[in-house]
């Protein structure tokens, strides 16, 4: 297929003027909708529901990606749990509870000790909960290997009572786990609670009967629909999560340019320029969360931080001196788990303001694994997407050793099409995540010819496989269950795509990311 950058620019731009318009573009969910359906079937026609969760379930009888085990088992309950409590016992639903029993008996292994650190956000409150609606519905599932998963629930629930969560804070994602009492105070400002559907629905459900609640019943069921539409499914009922997600959404796709070096160019500044004072703004008031209406996030705040030194404003590294811990940053506070993209981004953001960032990044150099690659994020399960954010971070840093690591890594795993995949296809999605993280090393003094090879074979795996129907984003972002931000892969895609343009363009010469000849 002919591609020129004039017109993938063009594509770029008009992604960028869709940003913060609306909630955000995200991919549906079987655990938020098969949640709904159980505690608030009103939200949508119950037979077209149960109709889409069967339509999604696997061959192997789990829904989810099969590649993906730890991902699959919060959908496949939910789903269960769902088909169980509301359709009619017909022989497809009797068969497709029947499959999944078999399915989850299978998927159990994958929650033996000891837990890896990308576990489902809120698997530790989510799991133990469906457990228990299984037992009580008398589907019998596998309890031992969860040990380990509800001692850290526990410590979970402590917490959660420590601090008494308010509306917008991370704790209230996941209210369907742990919430009883249906007060006005865990609407946020969306109309749901904790941009959750499912969560949401579980308050419509124990504020049913609350005279005094209709008004917030009333914003609660429009959160639904909204949420719904958000999907692009078109069908009430069928739901995402998180949403809404637009201020995520608008400050990683800048990420995306910022990582591309496209941040500044002609093409595309007077688009990007404008969100410098929204992001200025909400600097001045703490840091940027998913929304408007969530609790700022270690994540976000760097990614916006970092965009806005790169254009100039060096002036907001303290906004991130609530999420620095001495060997990582975190995304929210007392979380569990850490993520090595959090701490690239929060080292990388420090570094352009002109701040000091090398304990952080010993840490990533730290564990880094034997092979070159970094692993076992908490927010997206690619490897490629963690590596290509890290190698990011060491882009500008004369300690060389992690860079040649992960790029003998890139080279060692690049498959024989030209790309790259977490299994054992390419992913254009992920092949996008590497080009991207190898774009910017193409400048410094670790480049040679057998990488220039790899670059090039991945630049034309990309341009052959833009745009094919069969190339749909997988989801690879972790949430309860993994999910697409639509357009911040796209981002990514279109970004990848323009740097491989430019490299195919020159093919003597290594094109300096950011310029294009037209």
């Amino acid at each position: 297929m002919q591609l020129s950058t004039e017109a993938l620019f063009a594509e770029l731009r008009h992604l960028l003027t869709e940003l913060d318009s609306d909630g955000g573009q995200i991919s549906p969910s079987v655990y938020e909708t098969a949640q709904v359906l159980r505690f608030c079937p009103e939200a949508g026609v119950a037979q077209e529901t149960i109709q889409w969760l069967l339509q999604q379930q696997r061959p192997d009888g789990g829904w989810g990606d099969p590649s993906a085990p730890l991902y699959r088992t919060v959908p496949t309950m939910a789903a269960l749990l769902a088909l169980h409590e509301r359709a009619p016992r017909t022989p497809r639903v009797n068969a497709a509870i029947h499959a999944g029993l078999a399915a989850l008996r299978v998927q159990a292994d994958a929650w033996r000790a000891p837990l890896p650190e990308d576990i489902p956000v809120a698997a530790e409150l989510i799991l133990p909960n469906l457990l228990a609606a299984a037992y009580k519905n008398r589907l019998r599932l596998p309890t031992a290997v969860f040990a380990e998963l509800r001692t850290l629930g526990e410590r979970r629930r402590r917490l959660i009572a420590h601090l008494r969560p308010t509306a917008g804070t991370p704790p209230l994602h996941a209210w369907e786990a742990w919430g009883h009492q249906p007060k006005r105070g865990v609407i946020d400002g969306s109309g749901g609670v904790g941009h959750s559907p499912a969560a949401t629905a579980w308050w419509l459900y124990k504020a049913r009967a609350r005279r005094h609640l209709k008004l917030q019943r009333r914003r609660a069921r429009a959160y639904l629909t909204a949420a719904a539409y958000a999907t692009g499914a078109m069908q009430p009922g069928v739901v995402p999560s998180p949403w809404p997600l637009h201020r995520f959404e608008m400050v990683f796709v800048l990420h995306s340019l910022l990582m591309a070096d496209l941040l500044l160019d002609p093409h595309l500044v007077d688009v990007v320029i404008p969100f410098t004072q929204l992001l200025a703004e909400l600097m001045a008031r703490g840091g940027i969360g998913f929304s408007q209406f969530f609790a700022p996030d270690g994540d976000d705040t760097a990614a916006a931080v970092a965009i806005l030194a790169t254009l100039g404003d060096r002036s907001h590294a303290h906004a991130l001196a609530p999420f620095q811990a001495a060997d990582h940053f975190r995304a929210f506070p007392f979380e569990l788990q850490h993520a090595p993209t959090v701490t690239a981004r929060g080292a990388h953001a420090l570094a352009l303001c002109g701040q000091p960032s090398a304990p952080w990044l010993r840490a990533l150099a730290a564990a880094q694994q034997p092979d070159g690659r970094w692993v076992g994020d908490k927010w997206n399960r690619s490897w490629l997407y963690t590596t290509a954010v890290v190698l990011h971070a060491f882009a500008d840093v004369e300690e060389s050793a992690p860079v040649d690591n992960a790029l003998r890594a890139l080279q060692a795993y690049q498959h024989q099409d030209g790309g790259w995949g977490s299994g054992r296809k390419s992913s254009i999605q992920e092949t996008a995540y590497a080009v991207l993280g190898l774009s910017l090393q193409r400048r410094s003094r670790a480049w040679n010819p057998a990488l220039e090879t790899v670059w090039r074979r991945a630049s034309d795996y990309l341009l052959r496989h833009y745009q094919r129907p069969d190339q749909a984003p997988a989801p690879l972002w972790i949430d309860k269950e993994l999910y697409t931000p639509r357009r911040v892969d796209r981002a990514f895609l279109l970004s990848a795509l323009i740097v491989s343009c430019q490299s195919i363009a020159e093919p003597e010469t290594c094109v300096a990311p950011g310029r294009v000849r037209v």
